[in-house]
């Protein structure tokens, strides 16, 4: 399905500015992680390929189309362009959104507390490390105790937020903000 333009990306290295696209594969998580494989694969490369019509130089995977088997490598096989998992693009757009809801909400910046639910993931781990640099306190929410107490570290080691871990969603009640990056399919909040 073909969303939307992306235009107002400008590199501050470079100053260009570049547009894109926003497509999306017609599947829920449900149905990539139940249907055959195969026929998932299809319908992500069959996506890849409107992107290529479209005029895309690189396909950016996102939400479940990189859960699906190996990440990207089949789909890149299929596709004439680049492909990417799109964790970078998921990033960014978590983190601003979040901001951008904080300023309409008028929350202060300095002094919210803002939750990383899915926090020790790839996804959930940048994005509070990037939330760390404009909010006074990030908590971390995982499943895992090991891997919270790493992400915590990394955060730290940013500077500027007080970081705390939690293993229980409730946690959440006392943020102000709250980025959701998990990749389980049922209610998490």
């Amino acid at each position: 399905l073909n969303i939307s333009p992306i235009t107002g990306v400008c590199s501050s290295a470079t100053g260009k500015e570049i547009e894109g696209r926003f497509v999306a594969c017609p599947l829920t998580p449900a149905a990539i992680l139940n249907l055959p494989v195969r026929k998932v694969y299809r319908k992500i490369i069959q996506t890849g390929q409107l992107a290529e019509q479209l005029g895309a130089q690189i396909v950016g995977l996102g939400a479940f189309t990189k859960v699906a088997g190996d990440a990207g490598v089949t789909v890149s096989k299929n596709l004439d362009i680049a492909v990417t998992t799109g964790n970078s693009y998921t990033v960014a757009l978590a983190v601003q959104g979040v901001l951008e809801a904080a300023r309409r909400m008028e929350i202060s910046l300095a002094s919210a507390s803002a939750a990383v639910v899915g926090a020790t993931g790839s996804i959930g781990a940048v994005c509070s490390q990037m939330l760390a640099r404009s909010v006074a306190h990030v908590l971390l929410v995982g499943r895992r105790a090991e891997q919270l107490a790493q992400v915590r570290q990394r955060v730290e080691a940013i500077g500027g937020a007080r970081v705390s871990v939690s293993m229980d969603i409730e946690a959440i009640q006392s943020a102000d903000l709250v980025v959701t990056v998990t990749s389980a399919i049922g209610t998490i909040i």
